[in-house]
């Protein structure tokens, strides 16, 4: 069933009998190839960097909304120090973000008015829920600098809002 745009098929759908499998083991009962036409995906490909070029522009004309870096967990500086006194590499990583959060209040936080103290928010956003729950303990449970007075909480994105509200309270009062 091939798909159309403007009469010329954009690409095209074969259903193939599956073959047999061993007793047992489940399996799709139809395969799909796709074959598409070398026109088409250049034509695609220069649409695309058409749109990209565009978006860029106008990107670039706007201030910037946020700022962020990515933390360069190397892990050949865990593996230069000595076996016997090197962390685990996690915690080396955790170490690692650590740092990174100590910078980044260097350069954006503001003073207070009132206490003279500096204060910044700023998020560390992991991709597993497990690794951002013990990132979570450790930077509660680091050593900061005197200066500093470190606040962590862990979020999930699927939390409902009423949820992440009583966490927050509690927080705020911790």
């Amino acid at each position: 069933m091939p798909i159309k745009r403007a009469g010329k098929p954009l690409l095209k759908l074969e259903k193939k009998a599956h073959k047999s499998v061993a007793p047992g083991r489940m399996s799709l009962p139809l395969k799909y190839t796709v074959c598409f036409d070398r026109n088409i995906l250049e034509d695609f490909a220069k649409q695309h960097q058409r749109f990209i070029d565009k978006r860029l522009k106008h990107l670039q004309k706007q201030p910037a909304k946020r700022k962020a870096n990515l933390i360069d967990c190397d892990i050949e500086g865990w593996q230069n120090q000595l076996e016997n006194t090197r962390p685990g590499l996690e915690e080396y990583y955790f170490s690692l973000i650590q740092q990174g959060i100590l910078q980044k209040h260097q350069w954006h936080s503001i003073e207070e008015k009132k206490s003279g103290k500096r204060i910044s928010f700023g998020v560390v956003r992991m991709a597993n829920i497990d690794p951002c729950i013990r990132l979570t303990r450790y930077l509660l449970n680091a050593d900061w600098p005197q200066d500093v007075d470190a606040k962590s909480m862990a979020y999930h994105s699927r939390q409902i809002l009423i949820m992440r509200n009583a966490q927050e309270n509690i927080w705020m009062h911790y």
